[in-house]
């Protein structure tokens, strides 16, 4: 009761200019959204915007935040409504709030019983990131439960458990995959002995195809890859990299990519000139692949151990690509040539992190909730405004929707408005 009491509980940060903050921020949610992992290109990267080069002391302007539980997964944002998971006890909790000033629409809870086996040193879930498209919600429970949802009032509109119908037993972190859905399916790694990859029906939940082939899921995120005028699903598996035929789910290519205890979980990071980057932490590295111009094959353009990237995100500038290099050691931001693999920067200053790029700038988020905004010169990133905004365990990418920046922790859901300050 008191957590629910907390739940409700919304700190704005002038209240009589609250009406204003709703109209603001509302007309600014109306223009942009971030409806799944990774954002609107799935790239965590967006069109740039005028940002706030400094911060005052306590950082960026706080609009609202709320308590919430424990969990990885990100948060995304539509129609003006932010989606969030959490754990609470054996249950996992779907929540809707209005993303201009945090009241709450609806709740939802459901049963997300751990198992014998069940490894939570690093967090009982959620992990994976809710999706909104085609006016419904999708979610995938720690236990590879997927339901759709209307976005709009919380009600259960289909569920498959991918557990029991597909044989697909999640590893012992939990189902952590993020859901992509293209024309009129959600696709789904599932990791069983009869499939690797699901479509199912975004509309129904009927299943439209099956892959029998993959069979070793990670916990990355699939993603779309153009080449010419030719779709193709792309796949971080355990032991490699996979392209896809989105129309029935057929293999195209395949790329070995090993990594101890198969945790590949960084999602590919694909451009419009038909290059694939991917990374991998524990003794691994990166990679870039090169498809052909049908896209039935890749060309290995280079290998490199000097960017191990564990589960947090990359994003591409031009031709360098940046990641927070490490795992549960000293981490790095560093840049690669993503043509030839040669090292551009490697720079100290913040934990592990995550990374959105905005234009030409660089948000940072690092595990320890430190925030920071910069640009990248020859020598690596210059940093233009750091603050402390998290205090618990920050492995969730942020969100950005116009210049308003949505994050949370292990105990808390915060909006900071990034945008330059009115004298």
């Amino acid at each position: 009761m008191l957590f629910d009491h907390m739940f409700t509980t919304i700190h704005l940060r002038h209240v009589g200019l609250a009406s204003l903050l709703f109209l603001a921020v509302a007309a600014t949610a109306a223009a942009e959204e971030w409806s799944q992992w990774g954002g609107p290109d799935r790239n965590f990267t967006v069109e740039a915007r005028e940002l706030a080069t400094s911060w005052p002391e306590g950082g960026p302007p706080r609009e609202w935040s709320l308590p919430l539980g424990p969990g990885h997964s990100a948060v995304v944002v539509a129609d003006g409504t932010l989606f969030a998971t959490y754990r609470r006890g054996d249950r996992e909790v779907l929540v809707a709030h209005n993303a201009a000033h945090g009241g709450l629409k609806w709740r939802d809870e459901q049963q997300a019983q751990l198992w014998k086996g069940f490894d939570s040193q690093f967090g009982s879930g959620p992990h994976s990131t809710p999706l909104v498209a085609g006016g419904r919600l999708f979610t995938v429970s720690v236990r590879a439960l997927v339901r759709c949802l209307d976005p709009r009032t919380g009600k259960v509109l289909w569920s498959h458990d991918l557990w029991q119908e597909h044989d697909a037993k999640p590893g012992d972190r939990g189902y952590a995959s993020s859901p992509l859905e293209y024309d009129g399916a959600l696709v789904v790694p599932t990791s069983g002995k009869g499939s690797g990859l699901v479509a199912l029906e975004a509309a129904s939940g009927e299943v439209r195809w099956t892959n029998l082939e993959l069979t070793n899921n990670a916990i990355s995120s699939p993603v779309v890859a153009r080449v010419g005028d030719r779709d193709q699903l792309v796949a971080f598996m355990g032991r490699e990299v996979v392209g896809v035929a989105p129309a029935d789910g057929r293999v195209l290519w395949r790329h070995p990519h090993e990594t101890k205890y198969r945790v590949n979980a960084m999602t590919p990071l694909g451009g419009g000139d038909g290059l694939i980057f991917v990374s991998a932490a524990y003794d691994s590295g990166s990679r870039a692949l090169q498809l052909s111009s049908d896209g039935a094959s890749v060309e290995e353009l280079w290998y490199e151990r000097k960017l191990q990237i564990h589960h947090g995100t990359a994003v591409r500038l031009g031709d360098t690509v940046v990641g927070s290099s490490g795992d549960f050691g000293p981490a790095f931001l560093t840049g690669l040539d993503v043509r030839t693999g040669e090292l551009r920067f490697k720079s100290r200053g913040f934990a592990k992190a995550n990374l959105l790029l905005v234009g030409e700038q660089l948000v940072i988020l690092d595990e320890d909730g430190v925030l920071a905004l910069a640009s990248l010169g020859a020598d690596g990133p210059v940093v233009h405004a750091r603050a402390q905004v998290l205090h618990s365990v920050s492995w969730a990418a942020p969100a950005l929707v116009g210049t308003i920046l949505y994050l949370r922790d292990q105990r808390e859901l915060v909006a900071l408005d990034l945008g330059p300050r009115s004298p």
